[in-house]
């Protein structure tokens, strides 16, 4: 897939989610509603892998984001002590 064009940046960006998350294995016609939420059993450090931003210490719980439609981020938790 080659993701040029007039794309707005949120749709970009869930494109270049869903290639990365699967890393470059995604099937026309994955249910991405299907997956299960994360639940971290530690405190952790959340970083957006998009914006290069760091969203801070969250203690052990479900993460979520509410995200404009057809958009994406890949965050990734780092476990602290």
């Amino acid at each position: 897939m080659v993701l040029t064009g007039d794309l707005a940046e949120d749709e970009f960006l869930f494109h270049a989610t869903a290639i990365y998350s699967t890393g470059g294995m995604l099937l026309s016609g994955d249910d991405l509603t299907a997956i299960p939420p994360v639940r971290l059993p530690a405190r952790h450090r959340i970083r957006d892998g998009w914006a290069d931003a760091d969203l801070g210490r969250h203690p052990a719980s479900v993460v979520t984001r509410t995200l404009p439609a057809r958009s994406g981020r890949v965050l990734a938790c780092t476990r602290e002590g």
